[in-house]
């Protein structure tokens, strides 16, 4: 015959498994779509720096007001890189195009000296192009100012932002069940020894005395499925990355550690916590509602 302590221990081994698995997977879920969503809001940085301006240099512009007009970009806060392409370098590109040297057909080279400036991701919007533009085709030694259509960058931005928003919308939802899910099996737990938190009660241990094992209990669960989670979390990315392999331009050590931090945090904060107000339930509970 199985005694009663012996069932009951074994129901919170049993519990505490439970509890602890159902919290890795969530943890495991969360950190995932920490990591996604970090990983997607460089993408979208990525894809912004890549929103250029070039300027056309008009002709007879010596190469030292170039260079000056270069080093006064340089300058300005909404600069990433600059690229100067001179003449001889744009005629080798086009002959590289057009597969033919046009500069021996027309016997001259047509083209002029020009800047590619590369934007920094905060101002890679419609607005700040547009006031860009505005400002620097009426330069002194600039012909003509082009740029990605507005509307593009318009497109691209919303595309992007609309996917952040739903990533988030998923960790906010997988937060919310694991609020729930955690909380319950912790509360199953706390269950099975009710009778014994209200006897320390009436005895006259303190509220804190009598949370205390608990909430090292529930640390102590929490601090074993982050290990589990973060480890089957680092497996997966990279078996993500392995598959992806463009995925890679965009990943960061940085970015696993935030995701295996935000698994610590909200591990070690649903297992305290939930441990101390399944407790605190039973304390401010009447000894024969305990029935």
């Amino acid at each position: 015959m199985v005694s009663e302590k012996e069932f009951i221990n074994s129901r919170i081994r049993t519990t505490n498994f439970s509890t602890i698995v159902s919290m890795s997977l969530v943890l495991f879920f969360l950190g995932l779509l920490s990591y996604l969503f970090i990983t997607t809001k460089s993408f979208t940085n990525t894809v912004k720096e890549n929103v250029a301006f070039t300027f056309l240099i008009k002709e007879n512009i010596e190469p030292y007001q170039v260079n000056l007009f270069r080093e006064e970009l340089q300058k300005q806060p909404f600069v990433r890189k600059i690229q100067v392409i001179s003449p001889e370098q744009a005629a080798q590109d086009l002959q590289k195009d057009l597969g033919q040297d046009f500069v021996e057909v027309l016997g001259y080279n047509p083209l002029f000296s020009s800047l590619d400036v590369q934007l920094k991701y905060d101002y890679a919007n419609p607005d700040s192009l547009r006031m860009l533009h505005e400002k620097y085709k009426k330069h002194p030694i600039v012909e003509e100012v082009s740029y990605q259509e507005p509307a593009i960058v318009e497109k691209i931005n919303d595309n992007l932002n609309t996917f952040l928003v739903l990533l988030f919308g998923l960790f906010v939802v997988f937060l919310a069940i694991a609020l729930l899910l955690i909380n319950d099996n912790i509360r199953l737990a706390t269950y099975s020894k009710r009778f014994l938190i209200k006897s320390m009660q009436l005895v006259g241990a303190t509220e804190w005395f009598i949370c205390k094992p608990f909430i090292i209990n529930g640390i102590t669960n929490s601090i074993i499925a982050i290990v589990v989670a973060s480890s089957v979390f680092y497996a997966s990315v990279f078996l993500l990355e392995f598959v992806l392999k463009d995925l890679q331009r965009f990943h960061s050590d940085d970015f696993i550690f935030l995701a295996c931090a935000v698994i610590a945090v909200i591990g070690l904060s649903l297992g305290s916590i939930s441990n101390y107000w399944a407790v605190r339930k039973y304390l401010r509970t009447k000894t024969q509602y305990l029935f």
